[in-house]
């Protein structure tokens, strides 16, 4: 029979490959990963669903990992994991963003093993299901969780978001290799921040510059467009040092806005505009041409608020 095999789909940033190079070092399978944004969810799992053609007869698990499904492509996604049960692989989904109840339901009544823990991120979530405590797999976690929650504690953090973000999903796939072999910051990647750093640093200062300040009632608003090979926590950060104290900001990019706050939960606002994400940062799924239609929605939105209501 071989190996069991086991398929990953995770997120691309550092929490989603930490959590699959965990995993991966930790189970004695074979293994195949996908990386994945929540809008190629479905893509991926076509993937597979290609792929078990040729891997049946062994035991296989299917683990999809930092990622929460959008609610309006939620029918076909269940489709595609009822298929692959049908296939016989068990699926394990484990994820820390806020999820929906219906959500939640439907997914559960598949029998898929949902494991949801807002307390921590995917990574350390997988540390303690699976029992790992060696001091490498320890060191990813930390790396995972500083850079999700933006704490920027460790050196390590602000070089692999960036190198991340700004580069191609060749690269991506680079670093999680990297992560599978043990190394936590390779030279080919410190090579590769020297190159880019300036760069990026300038791409952040223009960025700050074209933000708009949106007053509705007591509630201020930062708006402003930007590169998706930026982060949003730089660019709300970076607005704030200079002087820019928004209660919300809203980071325009091409395919998705961010929604950030310290005061109130954005995961609650995402969620009625089709996506979803963390108490103090989300996204919601877009389109250049509906872009201001969301925004518009957003503000209108904010306009039935009375006031900024603290859920943290």
């Amino acid at each position: 029979m071989g190996k069991s095999l086991i398929y990953i789909i995770t997120h691309w940033d550092l929490d989603g490959l930490a959590s699959a190079a965990l995993l991966a070092r930790s189970r004695k399978n074979r293994f195949y990963i996908r990386l994945s944004t929540i809008t190629a969810i479905q893509k991926n799992l076509e993937q597979i669903i290609s792929k078990e053609r040729s891997d049946r007869g062994r035991s296989r698990t299917l683990y999809i990992l930092d990622l929460n499904p959008p609610l309006g492509s939620i029918e076909c996604l269940l489709n595609k994991l009822s298929s692959l049960i049908d296939h016989g692989l068990e699926i394990i989904w484990i994820d820390h963003h806020l999820w929906r109840r219906e959500v939640i339901d439907k997914i559960g009544k598949l029998g898929i093993n949902l494991v949801i823990d807002t307390t921590k991120v995917t990574a350390e979530k997988i540390l303690s299901l699976y029992n790992i405590s060696d001091k490498y797999s320890i060191e990813l976690a930390k790396l995972a969780r500083d850079d999700d929650l933006f704490l920027n504690k460790y050196k390590y953090t602000i070089i692999w978001r960036r190198i991340l973000r700004w580069f191609d999903w060749k690269t991506r796939y680079r670093a999680l290799n990297s992560f599978v072999k043990g190394r936590i910051m390779p030279r080919w990647a410190l090579k590769l921040y020297k190159e880019i750093k300036p760069l990026y640093e300038e791409h952040l200062k223009e960025t700050i510059k074209s933000y708009k300040l949106v007053s509705v009632k007591n509630i201020k608003i930062a708006i402003v467009k930007a590169d998706p090979r930026i982060h949003s926590g730089e660019i709300q950060y970076l607005l704030e040092k200079n002087g820019v104290n928004a209660d919300y900001y809203i980071v325009v990019y091409p395919k998705a806005l961010s929604l950030r706050s310290r005061k109130s939960n954005v995961a609650l606002i995402a969620e009625e505009f089709g996506g979803g994400g963390h108490y103090m940062a989300a996204g919601i799924p877009c389109t250049s041409e509906t872009q201001d239609i969301i925004i518009n929605k957003i503000i209108k939105y904010f306009e039935k608020q009375e006031k900024i209501v603290n859920t943290l």
